[in-house]
């Protein structure tokens, strides 16, 4: 910090602001979701990337619920934050900027798992973790301008009814990897054995992870192109 700061005034300065409690997380935010909006306007297409991450501050000395430090995963000695962040950029891989941060946490103390998987699975999306990538698609939409298309990227774990049910401004799209093979309007019925008969529309080259590299740098991944409705009882 002090490298970054340049001098004692500025270091001290951020420390203060750090310590402040006239400033909440969202406060930080709101700056970059700013300029990262200004430089989205400039784009035809968006993207907005979320995902989850877990920080781990299990042998940090402060790490105490009182403190703001809780549960991240099933192992109750792991303390921590969970945060889900939305990244914007380019088609071609430029980020823009942040466009949100979710910051939480899960209570030591909460219920027992069996009590929690039933109390869950009678629960609304709005009680559920898994809300945060709904709170995340109306971010992106209320930032980003209506002149600029913004795709919505998740990952496995984005793959909720009530993401694609979720009614979505004219600019904006959905681009999710698969979890579920869900059945839809298909004489295959089911959305994978559907596009495994769906012909190739084009391919793209990948090169892969960097363990790989060393033994096939190359991969073509073919692309298809299939329209079709899944229903809400899934």
């Amino acid at each position: 910090m002090p490298q970054a700061s340049g001098d004692w005034a500025n270091t001290k300065a951020t420390y203060n602001f750090w310590q402040s409690k006239r400033f909440e997380s969202e406060d930080i935010i709101d700056a970059h979701q700013k300029q990262s909006a200004q430089r989205a306007s400039a784009e035809k297409i968006v993207l907005a990337i979320q995902d989850t991450s877990d920080f781990n501050f299990t042998h940090h000395p402060g790490k105490i619920w009182d403190k703001g430090f809780g549960m991240t995963c099933s192992q109750k000695y792991v303390r921590g934050l969970k945060v889900h962040s939305i990244m914007v950029s380019t088609t071609q891989g430029v980020p823009l900027g942040i466009l949100d941060q979710q910051i939480w946490t899960r209570n030591p103390k909460s219920k027992k798992k069996k009590q929690k998987k039933i109390q869950k699975a009678n629960s609304s999306i709005l009680n559920k973790e898994s809300k945060r990538w709904l709170t995340g698609l109306v971010t992106s939409e209320l930032a980003i301008p209506s002149t600029t298309t913004v795709v919505t990227v998740t990952d496995r774990e984005g793959d909720i009814y009530e993401l694609f049910a979720l009614e979505r401004e004219a600019n904006s799209e959905l681009l999710i990897r698969a979890k579920h093979n869900r059945r839809i309007n298909h004489e295959l019925k089911f959305v994978k054995q559907a596009m495994a008969q769906t012909p190739s529309s084009g391919q793209k080259r990948d090169f892969g992870s960097q363990k790989r590299r060393s033994t096939d740098p190359r991969s073509d991944l073919d692309c298809s192109l299939c329209q079709f409705y899944f229903s809400s009882s899934q």
